[in-house]
């Protein structure tokens, strides 16, 4: 009887680890909803701080509409972006998020884990 909760135990914690380190943000959406789009991918990207956060959305600006934080001269202004930037944890993975809203749209976000998962989030409908 008690190597049988040691072995549960045991395949709860893998099943924990599998969980956080190839699925962070759960397993990928296959519902559709009205004018949204939700990606779910990785990319070989480490990520230790909001430096590096801001560093990947500066590599990856043709993907991501950050036209809202452009100033007057019409380039995109790091240090709003770097305020918006929220962090969390996902278990022991941490997560960078940026939540931002492009013209006529109701709301995007890009979470990052600290390993390279990607969750991107975009919403123009109702």
């Amino acid at each position: 009887m008690k190597k049988r909760f040691i072995i549960i135990g045991c395949l709860i914690i893998l099943l924990a680890i599998v969980k956080v380190e190839c699925f962070p943000f759960g397993l990928p959406i296959e519902k559709s909803l009205p004018n949204t789009s939700i990606f779910v991918y990785s990319k070989d990207v480490r990520i230790k701080n909001i430096n590096d956060f801001i560093i990947f959305l500066k590599n990856n600006t043709d993907k991501y509409d950050l036209k809202i934080f452009e100033d007057s001269n019409n380039n995109i202004n790091w240090d709003k972006v770097k305020e918006a930037v929220k962090t969390g944890n996902i278990m022991w993975r941490r997560y960078y998020i940026l939540y931002y809203t492009p013209k006529y749209c109701n709301m995007y976000f890009i979470k990052v884990t600290s390993n390279g998962h990607i969750y991107d989030y975009r919403s123009c409908g109702k």
